[in-house]
Formats: C-alpha cells, sequence, structure tokens
C-alpha cells in the first residue's frame, strides 16, 4: 500500500508497464481501480493497494476529502479480526517488605495441619490458602511427598492456551497453532522425570524417531532423510567411470593413520583432532607424505603447492600452522572451498554466504537493467 509514483491508468508507457509487470511477477491484485490524484489537466492512479488474496477483502475504492489534489484510498476485509482478550498481569512490589514479620508470619503459620489431610490436593488447596493469608499471593510450594508417591498436583497440571500464529491469513483460526504454557513448577518436574526416563527408554526407541532426543535434531534428520533418497535414486545408475575411480582409489583410507579422512571423487581432505598444535602439524605431515606418495605410485599427478590447510578450535593466541609436504610449504588459509561450499575456521560459513550473495546480486543487477527491455518470461527464467 502508498504511492508508488506508476501511473496504472497508462499500462501501455513505461511506468503502467512497470506497475503491471510487477503485478503478473508477484500475482498481485491493485483493489484501486479508479483516479487517486484528479486536477483540471490529468487523472492519474498512484496510490495503490496490492494485495495477492484479494478474495479476503470486501472492497477498495477512493475516497476524496475535498483539501487536496490527492485522494485517500481504503480496503475493507470481509472478516472481522479476532478480538482477544486483555491480558492483566499482576506484579507485587517489594518496597514496603518487613522481611523480619514476614520471615516470622511464615515460621509461626501452622503448616502442620496439612500432613492431616488424606489426598495431595487437599493438603495443597490448605497450603495455598494459608500462603495466601500471608503473602496475599498465590506461590505454590513443591510436594516432594506428592513425587514419592506417584502422584501430581492437580493445579500444576493445568496450564494455559494461547494460539500461535503460523502462517498464510491472520484471520483464519486454522492457522494458528495452540501452545499450552504451563508452570514452571510442572517443567522443572518434566525435565527431571524426562532425564530419568530417557536413561531407561532412548537405547529401545527407533532410530527412525528423531524429535526431542540428544544428538538428533531438524538438520539431521533432513540429512539422513535426503541421503537416503539419494541413495535410492543412484541404485543401478551410476556409470562405470565413477565406479572404477571409487573401486581404483579404495585402498587410499589404509595409509592414514592416527587422523580422519573424507574422499569424494577427486577431493580428499585429511583432518587431525589433538590437543596439542604440534602432534596435530606432525600427525598431518605423516600423512600427507603417505597421500602424495599414495598418489605418485599410482601415476596420479601430485599438486603439493595446492594443499590447503586450517586451523579450527577455541586455542587462544598462536593459531599458526607449519606444515611442510613434498617440499613445498603447505598454506595455511582462513577459509577453504570444499564441495563447491566455502568453509572457514570458525564454522559460521559467512565467506560462503557472501559469495552467493556477490553472484545473486550479479544477477539481480542484470535484471534490474534490462527490466524495461526483455519479457516477463525472459526474467522469470534469468531470476530461476
Amino acid at each position: 500500500m502508498g504511492d508508488l509514483n506508476l501511473n496504472k491508468l497508462r499500462p501501455g508507457e513505461k511506468e503502467g508497464k512497470i506497475l503491471c509487470d510487477l503485478e503478473e511477477v508477484f500475482d498481485l491484485e491493485c483493489l484501486i481501480k479508479e483516479p487517486t490524484r484528479i486536477t483540471e489537466n490529468s487523472s492519474t492512479l498512484l496510490d495503490v493497494i496490492l494485495t495477492n488474496q484479494p478474495q479476503v477483502f470486501r472492497e477498495g475504492g477512493v475516497y476524496n476529502p475535498e483539501i487536496s489534489d490527492d485522494h485517500m484510498v481504503y480496503a475493507s476485509l470481509k472478516e472481522k479480526a479476532v478480538q482477544h482478550k486483555n491480558r492483566i498481569l499482576k506484579v507485587r512490589s517489594y518496597e514496603n517488605l518487613d522481611e523480619e514479620k514476614f520471615k516470622e508470619d511464615l515460621e509461626m503459620a501452622p503448616w502442620q495441619v496439612g500432613e492431616g489431610f488424606e489426598s495431595v490436593d487437599e493438603q495443597y488447596e490448605y497450603w495455598e490458602a494459608l500462603l495466601n493469608k500471608i503473602v496475599d499471593e498465590h506461590l505454590p510450594a513443591r510436594d516432594m511427598k506428592a513425587i514419592r508417591n506417584g502422584e501430581w498436583i492437580a493445579k500444576f497440571k493445568r496450564g494455559e492456551w494461547i494460539a500461535v500464529y503460523k502462517k498464510d491469513d491472520k484471520q483464519r483460526d486454522i492457522n494458528y497453532r495452540p501452545i499450552t504454557v504451563l508452570p514452571c513448577v510442572n517443567k522443572v518436574y518434566e525435565v527431571l522425570l524426562a532425564q530419568q526416563v530417557s536413561k531407561f527408554m532412548d537405547d529401545r526407541l527407533s532410530d527412525a524417531i528423531t524429535a526431542y532426543r540428544a544428538k538428533k535434531s531438524c538438520e539431521t534428520t533432513l540429512i539422513r532423510m535426503t541421503e537416503t533418497w539419494r541413495a535410492e535414486l543412484d541404485k543401478g545408475m551410476s556409470t562405470f567411470g565413477p565406479l572404477m575411480k571409487n573401486i581404483f582409489q579404495n585402498d587410499m583410507p589404509n595409509i592414514i593413520s592416527d587422523a580422519y579422512v573424507s574422499m569424494y571423487a577427486d577431493d580428499h581432505q585429511v583432518f587431525v583432532a589433538n590437543e596439542s598444535t604440534k602432534i596435530a602439524e606432525k600427525i598431518l605431515v605423516d600423512n600427507g607424505e603417505r597421500m602424495t606418495k599414495w598418489y605418485q605410485d599410482n601415476r596420479l599427478k601430485v599438486n603439493c603447492d595446492k594443499y590447503q590447510a586450517m586451523f579450527l578450535g577455541n586455542l587462544k593466541g598462536e593459531r599458526n600452522i607449519d606444515l611442510d609436504i613434498g617440499g613445498e610449504k603447505v598454506q595455511q588459509s582462513q577459509s577453504i572451498k570444499i564441495l563447491g561450499v566455502n568453509l572457514d575456521e570458525n564454522l559460521n560459513f559467512r565467506d560462503h554466504i557472501r559469495s552467493v550473495g556477490k553472484k545473486v546480486g550479479g544477477v539481480i543487477g542484470i535484471l534490474s537493467r534490462l527490466k524495461n527491455l526483455i519479457p516477463v518470461n525472459a526474467k522469470l527464467l534469468l531470476y530461476k
């Protein structure tokens, strides 16, 4: 919504065509159909209300307040906005609190009377009423006896239901997710209970269940799922050449000692985890020499000058790596491109994001310069 300074009433001219292209590309519809600025010599439609959900609006139009040439635009929704009840938060001030008197009242209160009730709920109601008389506010007490007996206070199970918006139309209730906010005491008890149950059940849960489990996340689930799909799609589809490549270099990991190796086609990485930088350097040099010899023995061209090293870790101070392999000093880099992704020593992917942003910026620049010279279909092709 706003004044785009583009006259929609002239779609054949440059300004009007830009607005029409914008509506077509983003599937928008203008709710304003009448001129929004009328003078003695011209009438233009500059103020627009664009939406991709015109069905939720009852009407849109122009109102002339008779105070200027520019008219006001408006649009009204079909459905009424949901009115939520106001929430009142109560707080208690401690400025005038007499701590000594407060402690004295707590000590003198007949808490032992509650032990005479049979159920934990009756005990809780008594203690709650007694405590409210002293502090004039509900402060639930934690009943360890209830936990030992396998029972739980009913009021601790009650939560406040709130609706959290997910996506799409905010006026439709199906686009909200119900969330229950439970008392803090109940959450603490759930954590303790979950720790005990997890020790018994974690090894018994199926590997297909990944939510709310240690060392599992949305990322690991997506990676596992996509890799499974990829493996199924690749069955019987690998060409003979890549297969022979894998067979040819299958024995290389056998020469690696005290280190990890990753091999994807002809991209090979060796990495070491050690508390001592000097020990890590020696392991890398030894394995680097072995790999270089393996390349030479198998008649592969070795480019030692293209070897790169990167230091990862929280070690403060000296972070330089001194590696000499095949008579060439290995260059230390703060960022290395592996399999098309720029990995930096902090693993925050800033270099990769910057690289992708630069490429995207170039495409956007081309689209900006050609926006009035090529049709919408060509723009979409460049965009995709």
